[in-house]
């Protein structure tokens, strides 16, 4: 199943974890009420008066580790909400954009007409029609943030003479992932490429995008060249030769996809690097 031969794991040990500040609080909250648990039979508590205080210790150290809880999953909701009103507000620029280029485009047709430059109306319309099937290929997807995203990453690639070229053979409804997530892998993925399509002279290569269903996983294949023989290689978690960056834009890939059964993988061929995040699918939404 692809991918198969020739392909490697971006991490063979997989094991190396940041430690989220959270998580430290949550283990310290923890062993406090273990501790709670236990004190009665280390200091031999011979009063139900004494035992009294340590029943309210561990009624508050539930609730504090609730609220611990409780304030993660709440945050993580608010950063997807924001991850997600973002990108629909972009969606929603590009729409209002292309309304305004609409009626722009209806007065230069009709004014071609008009003069009689049949020619000229000839090569806009062909130029027009390149532009809507850009558009059209990512109308497969199901839901318009992701859209939006690569819309955007299509802009700043355009503004720099590098093609994204996109091919949708998969809708991403089904995906295990939720937007804001599939979002953080496409958007890195894109981002390392857009970051080494800059620094080539011959951008003609460009960057390419598909996403495929290939049995119970959906791929995210993304490729573009690069200047480096072994980009890999010297790649470390955490770290990064680009400046500005923290070299951990793959890493946080592997860990979503580690998350839900997926793996992502890398292959050269030449000076063409292929990414592919292998993800697994919800088939159960298939029979809802």
């Amino acid at each position: 199943m692809f991918p198969g031969t020739q392909w490697l794991e971006v991490f063979e040990d997989t094991s190396a974890k940041v430690f989220p500040k959270n998580e430290k609080e949550f283990c310290g909250l923890l062993m406090a009420y273990g501790l709670s648990c236990a004190l009665p039979g280390m200091i031999g508590l011979q009063s139900v008066w004494m035992l009294i205080p340590v029943c309210f210790w561990q009624i508050g150290g539930l609730y504090l580790i609730n609220l611990v809880l409780s304030h993660q999953k709440e945050q993580q909701l608010l950063s997807s909400e924001r991850q997600y009103r973002s990108e629909m507000a972009a969606y929603m620029s590009t729409i209002r954009s292309q309304r305004h280029d609409y009626n722009f485009h209806v007065q230069t047709l009709s004014g071609l007409l008009n003069r009689g430059d049949y020619e000229g109306c000839k090569r806009y319309l062909q130029n027009l029609t390149e532009d809507s099937v850009g558009m059209n290929e990512l109308l497969p997807l199901a839901d318009p943030a992701i859209s939006s995203l690569i819309l955007s990453f299509r802009s700043r690639a355009q503004q720099e003479g590098i093609k994204l070229e996109i091919s949708i053979e998969n809708d991403l409804s089904q995906i295990a992932t939720n937007v804001y997530e599939t979002n953080k892998i496409i958007g890195n993925l894109l981002q390392n490429a857009l970051d080494e399509a800059r620094q080539l002279k011959d951008k003609s290569y460009g960057i390419h995008l598909s996403i495929l269903k290939r049995g119970e996983f959906c791929m995210i294949h993304v490729s573009n060249q690069t200047a480096s023989a072994q980009p890999m290689a010297a790649y470390q978690y955490g770290k990064s030769q680009k400046a500005s960056h923290e070299g951990i834009g793959i890493a946080s890939i592997q860990a979503l996809a580690n998350r839900y059964g997926g793996l992502v993988y890398f292959r050269m061929e030449g000076d063409i690097i292929h990414f592919v995040a292998k993800i697994p699918l919800v088939l159960a939404k298939e029979a809802g």
